[in-house]
């Protein structure tokens, strides 16, 4: 029988590289069940991206997994980098359980929205039955950005940990 311990000692740089690779697995999971693109299509009520909060509404899938997976391993933010309908890039935090007190890590995923994807919302982030390409510019935080095309913007979603 081998026992592995794994809280942080000393070696902060080893924590780190572990929780990083812990939330790199999270992301990897999330993109193949599709939990990612779910959290990056759900909204508030005033169609801008909506705020995380394990065990509050809205509570992803995604936050959870997150959630449940560095938990007691480390402290991590949420955050969505986007081009809003102004042509300005925006970064928007989703989740903050602290400011970082050390070094970070980071992990990104770039998420392609398409013209059929539909715009979530409410307390599980569920479809609400209107697509990207027909939500108004008050339904959704970005604009379509190439109506000849079936892509209809792009949203990076990074979790920085500590």
């Amino acid at each position: 029988m081998q026992i592995v311990d794994v809280t942080p000692a000393s070696n902060a740089g080893g924590h780190l590289a572990e929780i990083e690779t812990q939330a790199a697995d999270v992301m990897h999971i999330a993109r193949e069940d599709d939990r990612i693109h779910s959290t990056v299509a759900c909204v508030d009520s005033d169609g801008e991206p909506a705020m995380l909060s394990p065990g509050d509404p809205p509570d992803t899938a995604f936050g959870a997994l997150l959630d449940e997976t560095l938990e007691n391993r480390g402290t991590y933010t949420i955050e969505l980098e986007f081009i809003n309908a102004s042509g300005v890039v925006r970064t928007k935090s989703l989740m903050s359980r602290s400011a970082p007190q050390r070094a970070t890590g980071t992990v990104t995923e770039q998420v392609v929205m398409y013209d059929t994807d539909q715009v979530r919302s409410g307390e599980t982030c569920v479809p609400t039955g209107t697509t990207l390409e027909n939500a108004s510019s008050d339904e959704f935080y970005i604009e379509d950005h190439d109506t000849d095309s079936e892509v209809y913007g792009m949203v990076k979603l990074r979790v920085i940990v500590w």
